[in-house]
């Protein structure tokens, strides 16, 4: 039986005599995710709800350091901070190095602990060792481009979209490259692995002797949840007894953790006990506390039926996808759900993108865009790919390129309600 790396022994999520005695903090300070894996719905503001990218809040680097200088003198068992979301840390990799920095300066001796896909990894992992982080977690779902364009819908990658095997390929490529580097630096490196019956589970042998060749300390097979508006929603997951014989099999190959709780990326405590009240109260006091000094954000809209495209009308919008302007480029930040129709409906909606600096629709009828003009707020029509028309727009407002050939008038070419759109 393969044994754990001894710098384990205060991890919860390494050991579990650990698990027992000590707690951990997970930090959600990385809203958006660079890839979208079939079985994953990432949601905040739900504190019902105990699994992977889900969040009651979001925190800037600032109000994470708050927050954790405050957990951690409420809570002197925990041993552990980490980031796990609710997507993934390297997406903004700004957001999740300023918080580990902070929270190194104020603290020393805190271990860390970072979790992500291992798409944009490779680049920070110096970093992440300079900042004396001593655990890392890479989900790798499959080793074969083959399977691997089965369980992810789009791979973003600078400033590009990648799809099927041509994507999947590109995050094994990244993610091998990540966790070799991690390795040679010292660091602790942990493979989540999804158990996806039908899907992955012939493969997940291959993945854990793959994972352990690149230098892995232990894998976690976590059963498949099936979540709401996931692509795999409808998938059934495997029995209790399914994923025991696998780890049982795989234990072997190489560690196996197998006392996961499928952990929220705000939670906070020992693994399997839900958040106290306390802990509740100071993650929603760091959401509100006011930063000292904040940097120029640039936000941007977008009404767009996959994220990808300007492609849909105002009205039939049931969402609209945020992004931000780093200094990296463009990233993905948050879906943001449309206000239900009905009177005040495009007034709620300049509430609801009012650190927005501009909504981008491939359509809009006149009540709205007089509601806009009214409130501030800059409407955009025009259609194509979202990052080529927030780049033209940041580079020069000339968004005539992208203006359709023929703007429709509200109700010819808009599958929404219409209740106040015309």
């Amino acid at each position: 039986m393969s044994t754990v790396n001894t710098t384990s022994s205060v991890h919860p999520c390494y050991s579990k005599e650990a698990a027992k005695k000590y707690s951990r903090l997970h930090l959600p300070v990385a809203p958006g995710c660079n890839i979208q894996c079939g079985y994953c719905s990432r949601k905040t503001d739900c504190p019902n709800e105990s699994r992977p990218g889900v969040s009651s809040k979001v925190l800037n680097p600032e109000q994470a350091e708050f927050y954790a200088m405050n957990m951690l003198a409420l809570d002197p068992s925990i041993s552990i901070i980490g980031i796990a979301g609710p997507g993934d840390a390297f997406n903004d990799p700004e957001r999740t190095i300023e918080t580990l920095t902070r929270i190194h300066r104020r603290n020393e001796k805190i271990q860390f602990c970072v979790s992500t896909n291992g798409l944009n990894l490779y680049p920070y992992v110096d970093s992440l060792a300079e900042l004396g982080l001593t655990h890392l977690t890479v989900t790798v779902n499959a080793v074969d481009p083959v399977i691997g364009a089965e369980i992810y819908r789009w791979i973003r990658y600078e400033k590009r979209r990648y799809l099927g095997m041509e994507g999947a390929a590109l995050l094994l490529e990244r993610q091998k490259e990540g966790i070799i580097r991690a390795v040679t630096k010292g660091i602790t490196l942990k493979v989540n692995t999804v158990y996806l019956p039908g899907i992955n589970d012939f493969h997940i042998q291959e993945v854990a002797e793959t994972v352990k060749d690149w230098g892995a300390d232990t894998q976690n097979i976590i059963p498949f949840l099936p979540v709401e508006d996931s692509a795999f929603e409808a998938l059934p997951p495997p029995d209790h007894a399914q994923v025991v014989r696998m780890r049982m099999a795989l234990d072997p190959v190489i560690h196996q953790m197998t006392h996961c709780g499928r952990c929220r990326a705000d939670a906070a405590g020992k693994i399997g006990a839900k958040n106290s009240d306390e802990a509740d109260r100071i993650l929603s006091e760091a959401s509100s506390y006011k930063e000292i000094r904040k940097p120029a954000t640039r936000r941007y809209a977008a009404a767009s039926k996959e994220g990808i495209l300007v492609n849909c009308h105002l009205g039939e919008a049931s969402a609209f996808h945020v992004f931000r302007m780093t200094g990296n480029g463009l990233v993905f930040e948050q879906e943001r759900p449309a206000p239900a129709s009905g009177e005040g409906r495009w007034q709620q909606l300049c509430a609801l993108l009012k650190d927005c600096d501009a909504l981008f629709v491939s359509g809009a009828g006149p009540s709205p865009a007089k509601v806009f003009q009214n409130e501030g707020c800059e409407l955009h029509i025009c259609e194509g790919l979202i990052e080529e028309i927030i780049e033209t727009y940041e580079d020069s407002g000339n968004l005539a390129a992208y203006r359709p050939c023929d703007q429709f008038a509200c109700g010819s070419g808009c599958g929404g309600s219409g209740t106040g759109c015309a």
